[in-house]
């Protein structure tokens, strides 16, 4: 027993058997996670923090990875090969209009709008052979040389459009001289889709290069040809009246102008000023019919137009004359550069015939032409600076049955500018006849004219 006692391990220094060891080893372990759950309750669930590594004592411990976010119900996450969403589709905004475009004002009851044009020329003109009257009555043939500062056209528009777009209005006014107001434009238009209706007083649907504005077109002037077709053949020109267009937005752009006017009748003519009045209470056949239809062909519109017009060959007395053609629109951008032309062709009936020509051999047909170029370098926005030299031909046969009877004028001239908001336009031109051009066009022999042109316009 003395030798058991003397080699005896003392108490708590050794297991005294298995279970003892098993006992102090799960002790250890325990003793050991207790503070790692502790760690983990406070970072919150869901959320394991990893026990750091033992870092040298000189250098500081770095932090720890932020969590990774974590996919929630509310926030489903897509598959990478799941397809992308479908775009929303968005509404188109429509087209703008002209009163949209020059809009001033915006109300409850609609949208109103303002446009003008201002035109002032220097003329240097020279008339040859013509007959004038001197201090002792005598007439006589003599060459006239005239300068004239002169307000060629002021002309105000006021544009109004309900809120719905569908109905709008023009009212423009013209001051041509200080003594002198006209009312131009003056009408209610209803448009719905492809479909128009016009009502009031407009021009009359005929050749584009009437229908074009005075403003879009490049020369100072429509011209000398104008001037025979409008006021002594009374084709085209505004007047009061009605109209149904179709226009068609795809492929070739289809337009189809259906339309009424009411007639004028000649009230009296002295020299080449003839002066006419609009038929009142005339009858059932008072008005001209008009009609016209065009297509686009890219850069090309293609249009034919017809009217059966009144009109009179002597003071009150009226008539109805036909009267159809084509015209060629063209206008292309390449870069700063930009090339437009207008062509046109008029055929119809008139009552202006060669003195010498019997009235058995029937009324007189007149054939028309007229062609406007101008190429352009710059002006590719509103209001950018630009320069257009421009030139343009016309000729009237005033009846294809005598030789020898046609009239023509030749003009060239320069723009410079800012595209749509100013110019400043030169213009040389010569108007002539030939020997059997009838002279009751201007109540007598035509004087030969020669003139320059200098014009400021500006447009707003």
């Amino acid at each position: 027993m003395q030798a058991l006692k003397e080699t005896a391990i003392p108490r708590w220094t050794a297991p005294r058997g298995r279970a003892e060891a098993w006992f102090f080893a799960l002790l250890a372990l325990v003793l050991a996670i207790v503070p790692t759950a502790r760690a983990q309750d406070d970072a919150g669930p869901g959320e394991p923090q990893a026990s750091p590594a033992p870092a040298p004592a000189e250098e500081a411990a770095a932090p720890p990875d932020p969590p990774a976010p974590r996919p929630t119900a509310a926030e489903p996450q897509a598959p990478e090969d799941a397809p992308p969403p479908p775009e929303v589709a968005t509404e188109k905004k429509p087209k703008p209009s002209m009163v949209e475009k020059r809009a001033i004002a915006t109300t409850e009851v609609g949208t109103f709008g303002l446009k003008g044009r201002v035109f002032a020329n220097l003329e240097l003109r020279r008339r040859n052979d013509q007959l004038v009257v001197d201090r002792d009555g005598v007439a006589r043939s003599t060459d006239v040389d005239s300068l004239d500062l002169v307000l060629d056209s002021a002309r105000f528009s006021l544009l109004y459009q309900i809120p719905d777009r569908w109905l709008s209005m023009e009212i423009e006014i013209e001051v041509s001289d200080p003594d002198q107001v006209e009312l131009r434009d003056a009408y209610l238009l209803a448009a719905h889709d492809a479909l128009s209706f016009k009502v009031g007083n407009f021009k009359i649907p005929t050749s584009a290069i009437e229908l074009e504005s005075a403003w879009k077109l490049p020369s100072s002037r429509r011209g000398f040809i104008n001037d025979l077709l409008l006021d002594a053949l009374d084709v085209a020109n505004r007047r009061p009246g009605m109209q149904l267009a179709y226009r068609g937005r795809g492929g070739l752009k289809p337009t189809v102008i259906l339309g009424a006017f009411q007639g004028t009748e000649l009230v009296e003519h002295v020299g080449d000023d003839r002066d006419t009045e609009l038929l009142d209470e005339a009858g059932l056949d008072a008005q001209s019919w008009a009609a016209r239809a065009q297509i686009e062909l890219g850069k090309l519109d293609i249009g034919v137009f017809y009217e059966h017009r009144v009109g009179s060959a002597r003071p009150f007395e009226t008539q109805h004359y036909p009267v159809a053609g084509a015209d060629f629109v063209f206008a292309q951008e390449l870069g700063s550069y930009g090339l437009r032309a207008w062509l046109d062709v008029h055929y119809g009936e008139s009552w202006y015939a060669h003195a010498e020509k019997r009235a058995s051999e029937g009324a007189p047909w007149f054939l028309a032409l007229r062609m406007i170029l101008a190429a352009r370098y710059g002006g590719t926005s509103d209001g950018t600076f630009y320069l257009e030299p421009f030139g343009s031909l016309g000729l009237l046969d005033p009846d294809l049955d005598v030789t020898s009877d046609w009239a023509h004028e030749v003009a060239v001239g320069i723009n410079v500018g800012f595209w749509d908001r100013a110019r400043i336009s030169l213009e040389g031109f010569v108007n002539r006849t030939a020997r059997n051009f009838p002279t009751s066009y201007f109540g007598g022999p035509f004087a030969e004219r020669l003139g320059l042109t200098l014009r400021f316009e500006a447009a707003f």
